[in-house]
This record gives C-alpha cells, structure tokens and sequence, in this order.
C-alpha cells in the first residue's frame, strides 16, 4: 500500500491511538523505528472560521490549534438491530493543512448538527495514530484511507505529565479506582478547551519539563506518552 509524502510537515507529535501504529505490534516501537501509521484527530472545539488564513500550531504534546475543512464523510456502521447508540452518525475525512488529510471519529455528534463537508473552520483538537478504519468499517472508502497512509521516524517519546500530574493527584486524593477518569478530566482541570486564558497560563508551566524515554516500552503502566515523529 503506497504512502503519502509528508516530509513538508517536518515533526509532528502525535498520541498512540486506539488501533495503534500498523507495523509495531506488543508495544516495540523504539526511538529511530521506522514507522507506518493513519494519522487522526480529535477535535475538541470548533467554530465557522471568519478567515480564510490557514494555520496549523502545536501548543504542546498532542494538542493543536488549526483551521480544518471537512472534505468526506462516511456513516458509522451499521449496529444490531435496536441498538441506537451510534445511530445517525458520520466519521470524517478532513483537511488540517494542505496537502494534511486526517480521519475524525466521531462517536457523538449527529451528523446533521456537526460538520459540513467544504465549510472551514477553526479550533482545536488532539493528534493521534491508528490502523486503516476502512478495515473497520466497510462505509469508510479504503481508496481515501490509503491516501492518507503516512509513515515517519520516531525520534522520542515524552510522557504527558498533564495526564500523570491529574491521575497522580485523584488518586493521593480518592479511593476510587482511577479507571473511573479520563484524559479528557485532565485536560479540563487546565482549562481546555474551553478557558483558553486559564490552559494558556497551565500549559506554560509544562513546557520546561520533560520526561523523555529512549525506550517507549518502559513507560509505567499509567503513563501515556506522546510521540515526535519525522514525517517522511
């Protein structure tokens, strides 16, 4: 399966999604390991863009603010009979850059009230990896998936100590179990996304400090790590 040509982004930084990168299996992925990935994003707040200027910044670890363009769509697959969880649902296909197409799962937004394929908007959202969702899917069209199908080299790995900072505090604070919070209970306690003043002023204090690994496969069990990846 051919890849896209994405060296004019340089390094991007990304998070282990769900399904992972497609040629690493049980966790080897090490610093100067080639690499073969479909790149995601989670958007996490959205408007209609009033300007037609692009733009793509990193903030820090996996989170980005970029203007997008929804350019495909594709129906959430069929679930048994009566169960209506994902219904009215649309997965998407969308443009965070030129010449940068990405895959957007999404699980909770009915399709009529979110995006609108060829309008551009603004935001923010989180960088991820994953397999092939048409393998997933049969509505998500394989041709476009391949199109997207990118490949890098790891250059390091850094814990997200927003992540370990929060978890590490419920826990000294809570009996419960930690499995009953969410990255995204992290990222609220900062203030994303939606006091922006608020993360900007806690996203500075984690910009000086860094715990990088040589070796992904080391990380504590509770840890979640951020990848820099060359794009090639």
């Amino acid at each position: 399966m051919p890849v896209n040509d994405l060296s004019q982004m340089g390094t991007l930084f990304f998070n282990q999604g769900m399904l992972g990168f497609e040629n690493v299996k049980n966790g080897k992925n090490r610093v100067g390991k080639q690499v073969m990935f479909f790149p995601c994003v989670s958007i996490d707040q959205y408007e209609k863009s009033d300007t037609k200027e692009r733009y793509f910044r990193h903030i820090i670890y996996d989170i980005y603010e970029f203007t997008f363009k929804p350019i495909a769509k594709y129906q959430h697959n069929d679930q048994p009979e009566g169960y209506y969880k994902f219904k009215d649902l649309n997965h998407y296909l969308l443009e965070l850059s030129p010449g940068f197409n990405v895959f957007h799962f999404n699980w909770n937004k009915v399709h009529k009230e979110y995006l609108q394929i060829g309008t551009l908007y603004s935001g923010y959202g989180r960088l991820s990896t994953c397999d092939n969702p048409a393998l997933y899917n049969p509505k998500i069209d394989p041709k476009a998936m391949k199109s997207i199908r990118c490949k890098g080299i790891i250059k390091n790995a850094t814990v997200n100590l927003i992540w370990r900072e929060f978890s590490e505090n419920y826990i000294d604070a809570n009996d419960g179990p930690k499995d009953a919070i969410s990255y995204e209970d992290a990222l609220t306690s900062i203030g994303y996304p939606d006091n922006e003043l608020k993360f900007r002023v806690n996203v500075s204090s984690y910009k000086g400090k860094i715990d990088e690994l040589s070796n992904p496969g080391h990380k504590k069990d509770s840890d979640q790590l951020v990848y820099c990846i060359k794009m090639l």
